[in-house]
């Protein structure tokens, strides 16, 4: 292994690390942390899609629909295969009202996708959740006050 082989394995190693921290943190409803957690992973990996479309995913999550839409749109725009970010996409257009925008690029995941893919099951189930649901049915945003994380000794 080589000094640059050994300087990307520890900026992925700590990205990766940042990403389950971001991961637990959501869970926790702690959102401003978890997208710091991403922000760290994408300093460690700037051009890996993962970190950022979890990123516009939590943004989402947390109330703020039209932020998630305008950051997971430059996810697409500067990693336009990844399917990741296009099916969170979809998600945040149907949530923040924009239905016809969301079945729009669920078809066009359909047109590329194969039966067998492994995403064609969630995009699947993310147009079943959302088809024949009147808009007026999904409930606004509900913003989550951020609690402080306690430290606990071990």
């Amino acid at each position: 292994m080589n000094a640059s082989t050994d300087h990307d394995a520890a900026h992925l190693a700590c990205a990766q690390a940042a990403l389950k921290r971001a991961y637990l943190l959501l869970g926790y409803g702690h959102f401003e942390q978890a997208i710091a957690a991403c922000e760290e992973a994408i300093a460690h990996c700037p051009n890996h899609p993962l970190a950022p479309a979890l990123q516009g995913a939590i943004l989402c999550a947390s109330g703020r629909t039209s932020e998630a839409l305008q950051h997971l749109a430059r996810v697409m725009r500067r990693f336009p295969d990844e399917i990741v970010a296009r099916i969170y996409f979809c998600e945040a257009c149907f949530l923040g009202g924009r239905t016809q925008r969301g079945f729009k690029e669920l078809d066009k995941l359909d047109d590329e996708l194969s039966d067998d893919d492994p995403w064609t099951p969630f995009v699947d189930s993310l147009r079943e959740s959302f088809e024949g649901l009147d808009p007026k049915q999904i409930p606004p945003a509900l913003v989550v006050p951020q609690m402080p994380i306690e430290q606990t000794s071990a």
